[in-house]
């Protein structure tokens, strides 16, 4: 097996690929956008020098939804990997894969429970280059013999991440708040995915070359409702919320067909998400209380 390389390394979900593998004592070497800048042609092509036939690309960098939604951010997105591919033209690699988003499926309209077959209908500029993203890299993999694999996954949050998620922000607002404010009733459901899962997906991934699509979730949708009420309850801090008036929502309820992911991972089994807050609370603490 060859090293890893890893674009993304100083976001949130690449701190988390990047130790899990390094504890692990695998090879892996990882870039920022300081190290390499996928929107500049030759600092990529400098950084990537180190490739070999025999490793796995992994492709977690991108212009986030949270940072800029728009026409020019989205050219950029597919700019970064348009240059990337002229450099795998060179210096090929024996697997890739692409962190995708569920937002290719869209926000509305979505059926009960969303898999890989659901078709795909993005309805902003970040969702757009994901698509076009994932099109482009399946036609180029395939013309050069490279195992692609593209992850989908649902609401990622959990260590180093303590500020952008929609838990990090929840948990936020009710730790130095002691409130929370909720706009709408709280219906809304949605699947909150750990990262340290995310990361054990991956690495069976790339241990065993799965290729396709993989939706990535936890199959288990929860309210935000519930979610605030368990994150008062934790926090050992008395509920109090603050109703807002609900705006046009930008998406219905988002629940997960897992079976996908159960048949291609077998040992695919999550815990409940008290168990997950937990552990990601006391992380938060510690962070905060530094």
């Amino acid at each position: 097996m060859g090293k890893i390389v890893l674009l993304g390394s100083s976001g949130f979900i690449g701190k988390n690929i990047f130790e899990y593998f390094q504890n692990r004592g695998e090879e892996i070497v990882g870039f920022g956008s300081k190290e390499c800048d996928l929107l500049d042609a030759d600092s990529l092509g400098r950084a990537l020098e180190i490739l070999k036939p025999e490793d796995t690309l992994l492709l977690a960098s991108s212009i986030t939804r949270l940072r800029e939604n728009s026409l020019e951010s989205m050219n950029k997105n597919i700019l970064m990997i348009q240059n990337l591919l002229r450099k795998l033209q060179e210096c090929k690699v024996k697997h890739l894969l692409f962190f995708s988003s569920i937002d290719v499926y869209g926000v509305k309209n979505l059926p009960h429970a969303i898999d890989e077959s659901t078709p795909l209908n993005p309805e902003d500029y970040y969702a757009v280059s994901k698509v076009a993203g994932e099109y482009i890299l399946k036609v180029f993999c395939a013309q050069n013999g490279i195992k692609l694999t593209r992850l989908r996954a649902s609401g990622v949050y959990g260590k180093y991440d303590y500020t952008n998620s929609t838990i990090a922000k929840i948990v936020t607002n009710i730790y130095k708040n002691k409130s929370a404010a909720l706009v709408g009733d709280g219906s809304l459901q949605r699947d909150f995915l750990p990262v340290g899962i995310l990361v054990q997906v991956l690495d069976f991934a790339i241990k065993n070359e799965l290729e396709g699509v993989l939706n990535v979730a936890t199959g288990t949708s929860i309210s935000l409702m519930n979610l605030i009420k368990k994150v008062f309850s934790l926090l050992e801090i008395p509920f109090d919320i603050r109703y807002e008036k609900a705006q046009e929502l930008r998406a219905g309820d988002l629940f997960f067909d897992t079976r996908a992911l159960q048949e291609k991972i077998p040992l695919f089994a999550p815990k409940p998400i008290d168990t997950y807050l937990k552990e990601y609370i006391t992380l938060f603490r510690k962070h905060n209380e530094k």
